[in-house]
């Protein structure tokens, strides 16, 4: 129990450092996995400029074509496990062979983040399936002016317009800083 009390006060206090210009009321604690995450693995959670170019539209089709090689390696790559109701899984991990919506998420972040992505556009976000009420885990990417969803439940990359027909931001990572949580996209 006293583990978990210091891993509480020390998300508080990553919370509380100088937070990016974002509102107030819009910061959120991010999830207790997260901040393990960080603590094992911190080059994950730090921010990193990118050095892929800049894209214009016209390389509209090569940015789908990176993208969706990331998302269907990962997707064909990690066997699925689900967590029972009154499980928390608080191990994400890179490349495991068995793995939940947690585990992909933060493996396409860290395949793209190797490719020269900037921290700031592969956010990952917590949200709740509209039909049955549970959580899940998925990467945005911010690219060009557009969300796009990366997700181990569907083959094909979608706009985040189109994925929250099915799906309730709880929380995403800022764009401002990979350590803060806020409630909207910005």
């Amino acid at each position: 129990m006293g583990c978990v009390k210091w891993l509480l006060a020390a998300a508080v206090l990553v919370l509380l450092e100088s937070s990016p210009a974002f509102a107030e009321e819009d910061r959120v604690l991010p999830p207790m996995a997260f901040t393990l995450f960080c603590k094992r693995l911190p080059a994950e959670c730090s921010q990193r400029m990118g050095t892929q170019e800049t894209r214009t539209r016209l390389d509209y089709l090569a940015l789908w074509h990176d993208l969706n090689l990331v998302n269907t390696a990962v997707n064909t790559s990690i066997t699925p496990v689900e967590n029972g109701a009154s499980e928390i899984n608080l191990n994400w991990q890179i490349f495991p062979v068995e793995g939940n919506c947690a585990d992909y998420a933060v493996t396409k972040r860290h395949l793209l983040l190797n490719a020269g992505w900037a921290s700031s556009a592969l956010l990952l976000a917590e949200v709740v399936v509209r039909k049955t009420g549970e959580h899940h885990l998925v990467l945005i990417v911010k690219k060009n002016g557009d969300y796009l969803v990366l997700d181990n439940r569907k083959p094909a990359i979608v706009k985040l317009i189109q994925a929250l027909r099915d799906y309730n931001i709880v929380r995403a990572q800022s764009d401002e800083s990979s350590k803060f949580w806020t409630r909207r996209l910005t």
